[in-house]
């Protein structure tokens, strides 16, 4: 029986960021959600008790702690789960957005997203590619999108749901890959709801010499401040 219910996963490893999980979980329009925060690497412990979170502990990297996270949901009886980056925006909509799409494809997600940079500017990534059916979620290495929502349906397979535990950055990529090769729908929903922050210090891997200018190019991006 499938629970009207979104478990929604963070893998978290940067305490500073704990406020804005809270804040991007508790601004949610959609009531019937439950919050799992997989504490993995050096972030474990460091999550806020008492805020009604289930906090999971893994020792290993972001794939890990996503699959983790996917099957607490299961053990809870919960069959739609979401995953949030810790230090992304979501608008309030964002899970009901989700949830009213979910039969549109087997999984579903943003093939086109707002994206904010350190010089403070707002972008438009891939905007031809909302509401339509594509082979990848993402462009090229552009995979962290905003989350997943895919359905534990007993057709689906073990590998065909679970990310790579090798694969520390990009696994929401492969992930996509796979679900695709497999015979899986990707359903790409509008843009709205959902911000990346490109944050501009050490505790992020696309900081530094990261070529911002490149990926403006490559999903032909339109500027919007």
């Amino acid at each position: 029986m499938v629970r009207d219910v979104i478990a929604v996963v963070v893998p978290f490893s940067r305490p500073k960021f704990s406020t804005n999980v809270l804040e991007n979980f508790g601004r949610q329009s959609f009531k019937d959600k439950t919050l799992i925060v997989v504490e993995n690497g050096r972030g474990s412990g460091n999550f806020p008790e008492g805020t009604g979170a289930m906090l999971v502990s893994s020792e290993a990297h972001r794939s890990h702690a996503r699959n983790m996270g996917i099957l607490t949901a299961k053990s809870l009886g919960i069959d739609y789960w979401a995953i949030m980056e810790d230090d992304d925006y979501y608008g309030p909509d964002y899970l009901q957005e989700v949830w009213d799409e979910r039969g549109k494809g087997d999984v579903t997600g943003k093939a086109s997203w707002y994206q904010r940079y350190p010089s403070g500017e707002v972008w438009l990534l891939n905007p031809t590619k909302q509401f339509t059916y594509w082979d990848f979620l993402g462009h090229n290495q552009l995979g962290k999108n905003g989350g997943i929502l895919a359905a534990t349906l007993a057709g689906y397979t073990t590998k065909a749901v679970s990310f790579r535990p090798e694969i520390e950055y990009g696994e929401e990529i492969v992930w996509y890959h796979e679900m695709s090769f497999a015979g899986h729908t990707l359903w790409s929903r509008g843009s709205l709801n959902f911000m990346m922050i490109k944050h501009d210090d050490p505790d992020h891997h696309h900081a530094g010499d990261y070529d911002w200018t490149q990926e403006l190019r490559e999903t032909n991006a339109i500027r919007i401040r």
